[in-house]
């Protein structure tokens, strides 16, 4: 059994509608993709929130992510393990059952 992971990363509150209608379109085609690849392919998009990787060492404000970090649950910023860990659960037999969802993973921050 093949997967499919893309990615829809969840925009803040303030981003453009052009911005979050992309993300929503990512969310929707992983959906029909589960319904026509399957049962031979699974597909399923990762969510991540605020990723602590060099991207956001560049483009965003120490102060912005300190800010986020206290607004989630978790009260940190997500790793690229955090990540890679999740993709790894959707590659193995453990999610056989698993398609057609758009995981969040953010910390609880938010919801999709």
């Amino acid at each position: 059994m093949q997967g499919v992971v893309p990615l829809s990363f969840n925009a803040s509150l303030n981003q453009s509608a052009s911005y979050a209608t992309s993300k929503g379109a990512v969310m929707a085609m992983t959906r029909s993709l589960a319904k026509g690849l399957g049962p031979d392919i699974r597909v399923n998009a990762l969510c991540p929130g605020m990723i602590d990787t060099d991207f956001h060492n560049v483009h965003t404000k120490d102060a912005v992510r300190r800010n986020v970090e206290a607004a989630t649950p978790l009260k940190r910023q997500g790793t690229p393990d955090d990540v890679a860990n999740l993709v790894c659960f959707l590659a193995r037999d453990a999610s056989a059952f698993a398609t057609g969802t758009n995981l969040d993973n953010n910390g609880g921050m938010l919801f999709s």
